[in-house]
């Protein structure tokens, strides 16, 4: 939640969602109870409690989730756009400008033929490969760098692991503000995302009930009782 990143508005729009997410999941909740019988609720032979449910409860829920679960999902995708671009920002900090051009893949694929030539041990004074991206880092040599972590990892030596250490030593150092946001943004997207298939997941156990040929038949007994009082 920094001044003046984008970050804010996806923030402000991710607090929306789980509140309406909290709220919808409550509905529901509070529905399905208010609808359940006061006396004591059969058992399935799973020993597991039956709960009730009745027409105007699939209907509302039905109706809750084509309100609730795309405006939730129409959050998420602006949040995740958001973090999108701002990935991209924090990217091009360590980019070679010329990365693209003739020019600059030729530089890029020299430098990785170096850096992986490089031994990972010192042996007769010469500079390891480590060594070598410790002072490319130093320098801020922004085209050493972006060919190392723009390519595989196997082309300049270094594991899966190494590489993503690399890259965010880069994020770190060439775009800490923008970098701490992306981190921060990736979490929120995990809760986000778990938020939104726990409302769905909630909405889903009672509309299945519904199609339960027992809970058909108690409903229909339901409206008949329902349709005697009205008369």
């Amino acid at each position: 939640d920094q001044d003046g990143s984008p970050g804010q508005s996806a923030l402000k729009t991710a607090r929306e969602a789980f509140a309406d997410a909290y709220r919808a999941y409550k509905k529901v909740n509070e529905a399905e109870k208010a609808v359940q019988p006061a006396h004591r609720p059969r058992k399935h032979q799973s020993g597991k409690v039956a709960t009730f449910v009745t027409p105007e409860l699939l209907d509302g829920v039905d109706k809750l989730q084509k309100k609730e679960l795309p405006a939730f999902q129409k959050r998420y995708e602006f949040c995740k756009r958001t973090y999108e671009q701002l990935q991209k920002s924090v990217t091009s900090a360590f980019t070679d400008a010329d990365r693209d051009s003739p020019h600059g893949i030729a530089r890029a694929q020299a430098i990785l033929a170096h850096v992986k030539a490089l031994p990972e041990d010192a042996k007769d004074s010469k500079e390891t490969r480590l060594a070598f991206l410790e002072r490319a880092f130093k320098n801020q040599d922004v085209v050493t760098i972006s060919a190392v972590l723009h390519a595989p990892p196997y082309l300049a030596g270094l594991t899966e692991e190494q590489h993503a250490l690399w890259k965010e030593r880069a994020e770190a150092a060439f775009a800490p503000a923008d970098a701490k946001v992306v981190a921060d943004m990736e979490k929120m997207l995990v809760a986000m995302r778990r938020a939104g298939d726990s409302l769905k997941a909630r909405v889903d156990s009672v509309l299945a009930r519904g199609c339960d040929p027992a809970v058909q038949a108690r409903m229909k007994n339901y409206l008949a009782i329902k349709a005697l009082r009205e008369d």
